[in-house]
């Protein structure tokens, strides 16, 4: 009899019964079953439909995938005769990206011996069962495999908010300081080979002390974030923006000239100017200036050469009076 129950008949659990604590709040499992034998497939839905899970069929890699870039999948079943059948089948499912993680049972009509697991194994399938097997250790590896799932997906969570942590300013969710010259590092490479212009916008909010030693470091937050708001709603999608210190920001805009650039940092320039920033009774008023440097292609810098700069034509730039571009040329020094 395939897939015989045990002795005793078994009370179907729960969802919260089947699921570890933390995976019960996601939903139900959704467990995609491949099955070159309708008959095959109706029975192992019938087992999974006891213990609560979610069932999708698929006639062919093509559906399958079609069905896991539809929706999540936890858990793959493939159903065939023999070894050969369902390890063609998985390989072609596992070339797509959308079962990269998907954890992958066989099960088969053929014995499977201890040739056959390593077959299985070999072709990425993570347990191999015969249809002559109990229900309970179809289950046993499902619920198994699903727990894997679960578990990978939190780590690569888990790993994702380290990681947006490790690049971001807290208070105005920019790119922070390591990640921006991480990122300058590579925007530099790239513009060397590919012979093209790389342009910086070094900006500093004006007066920014004064605002902090007035209103308190609430209103020089506020500032902040406003700021952050303004110039990132104005910026194009390729460009790269960060705050790398206090009220200093940084710009990289690729692909871009001396000219494009300027004009940019002008656009952004006013825009700050025009905005007011309500804290508690004031409204405060704020400006920027900004340093504009484009890395010729021609020039071999290094990161810190590049950011040096455009930090020298923003020094230009605040002590013309602030409120201002200034494009970098060789013969600027800053004091």
């Amino acid at each position: 009899m395939r897939f015989g129950s045990a002795d005793k008949n078994p009370v179907s659990p729960s969802l919260g019964d089947l699921l570890p604590y933390n995976q019960r709040m996601v939903g139900r499992p959704r467990i995609l079953v491949i099955a070159d034998n309708s008959a095959d497939g109706t029975l192992i839905q019938s087992l999974l439909d006891m213990y609560n899970y979610e069932v999708v069929h698929a006639d062919g890699a093509i559906d399958a995938v079609s069905q896991a870039n539809e929706d999540r999948v936890d858990v793959t079943i493939i159903c065939s005769q023999c070894i050969e059948d369902v390890s063609s089948l998985c390989v072609q499912v596992r070339a797509a990206s959308a079962f990269e993680d998907v954890p992958v049972v066989f099960v088969l009509h053929e014995e499977v011996d201890g040739a056959v697991m390593m077959e299985a194994q070999y072709y990425g399938a993570l347990a191999c069962l015969n249809f002559s097997a109990s229900e309970y250790q179809l289950m046993a590896q499902v619920y198994n495999l699903v727990r894997i799932k679960f578990l990978q997906d939190e780590l690569k969570q888990r790993m994702a908010d380290l990681e947006y942590m490790a690049s971001t300013d807290p208070l105005t969710g920019l790119y922070n300081r390591r990640f921006c010259f991480r990122r300058l590092e590579e925007e530099l490479a790239r513009s060397a080979r590919a012979n093209s212009e790389l342009t910086l916008i070094y900006l500093d909010i004006d007066h920014f002390k004064p605002f902090n030693d007035t209103y308190g470091h609430a209103a020089g937050d506020k500032i902040l974030k406003c700021v952050s708001q303004t110039i990132s709603s104005t910026l194009r999608r390729s460009d790269v923006f960060g705050r790398i210190g206090g009220e200093e920001f940084l710009i990289l805009l690729p692909a871009t000239s001396e000219d494009v650039g300027k004009i940019i940092a002008e656009r952004l320039r006013e825009k700050v100017s025009e905005c007011m920033v309500a804290f508690e009774t004031h409204e405060l008023h704020c400006t920027i200036s900004c340093g504009v440097y484009c890395c010729d292609h021609a020039e071999a810098l290094n990161v810190d050469q590049a950011v040096h700069c455009a930090d020298v034509a923003l020094y230009q730039a605040k002590e013309r009076g602030r409120n201002r571009v200034v494009v970098y040329s060789r013969g600027m020094l800053a004091s």
